[in-house]
């Protein structure tokens, strides 16, 4: 899909470790195949928030999602694909998080 192949440009062009697989259009994912996964996923959540997306490292392709749309998420992906590129190159990765790691499953917290 037009997405994830944003995600593996963008990645490759920005030197991040970003793994997308052939599963299911519908349901397209990527990681990050790196020791600090989960810091990149939530500095990669965290920033396109701000950048007014809703994103983690999953979409549900909708028909709202026009090209003028994934067009604006493209640009986003790559301005923060630059940023988190960047931070791993400072080794400062956890210091740009505004808030602590994201969790990841469906566990008790308490």
């Amino acid at each position: 899909t037009a997405v994830v192949r944003l995600w593996k440009e963008h990645g490759a062009r920005h030197g991040l470790p970003v793994v997308t697989d052939d599963g299911f259009p519908c349901l397209a994912h990527f990681r990050f195949d790196h020791e600090l996964e989960p810091a990149l996923r939530t500095l990669y959540t965290q920033e396109m928030l701000a950048r007014g997306f809703l994103a983690g490292c999953t979409i549900y392709p909708a028909l709202a999602h026009d090209d003028r749309v994934v067009g604006a998420y493209g640009a986003a992906i790559d301005a923060v694909f630059a940023g988190m590129a960047s931070a791993m190159k400072a080794g400062n990765v956890k210091l740009q998080l505004k808030g602590p790691v994201a969790h990841s499953g469906f566990k008790r917290l308490t």
